[in-house]
């Protein structure tokens, strides 16, 4: 029998997984890549002592029988949600995580999958708009937001979520050069110099 978790180990977004009791089971390359921990450092493992996640206010999230495997048990959907967790080196990183309930082979042996994407670019620009208070007006006689396409909008909301050049080209299956050309559009429409000015004008206008 195929196993039921191999799906997950070459997504592009980090992937935990974790057993009834909580321990790791399954953690792939992107998340290596994100927190910095290697699968033998963490399988076995238990996930909140790895994860040590804390919601916007502070508040600790991860811990043993936590609100998320319990209600997976119940079989209840959980709604992705943001936490603030430490890669290996100590640093803060945003992480915004869904999660996924696979059936095991016979009852009590459910899989609880945790895919999370690095969303840290988010919060610092929140940060930075709070400390710069209001952003410019977008620029134009008539106040009027900017005509962008909808791949050029689509492109923004992954840089906005702090995909570089290259992630957003895996991402969207286009090449880098296409990927510039559409960010260089979106700098011109928005008359604006820099990535992080295109995202913060495009988040004050709602446009993300």
């Amino acid at each position: 029998m195929a196993d039921p978790l191999g799906v997950f180990a070459n997504t592009a977004d980090g992937v935990l997984a974790v057993d009834s009791k909580g321990h790791i089971v399954l953690w792939n390359e992107a998340a290596e890549k994100i927190l910095g921990y290697t699968p033998r450092e963490v399988l076995g493992n238990i996930c909140c002592e790895t994860i040590e996640g804390r919601d916007p206010a502070g508040n600790r999230l991860c811990h043993t029988g936590c609100h998320v495997l319990a209600m997976v048990k119940s079989g209840e959907r959980v709604q992705n949600y943001d936490i603030e967790s430490r890669t290996k080196a100590g640093q803060s990183i945003w992480l915004n995580v869904s999660i996924l309930a696979v059936p095991g082979s016979r009852p009590g042996l459910e899989v609880t999958v945790h895919l999370f994407r690095d969303v840290t670019y988010l919060y610092r620009l929140r940060e930075l708009i709070r400390e710069r208070g209001a952003l410019p007006a977008v620029p134009g006689s008539n106040g009027a937001t900017p005509d962008l396409t909808r791949r050029e909008l689509q492109i923004l909301r992954l840089v906005a979520e702090g995909l570089r050049t290259e992630g957003v080209a895996q991402k969207l299956s286009i090449s880098e050069a296409t990927v510039r050309n559409h960010v260089q559009n979106i700098l011109t429409k928005l008359e604006v110099h820099s990535r992080l000015e295109a995202v913060s004008l495009a988040m004050k206008h709602r446009l993300l």
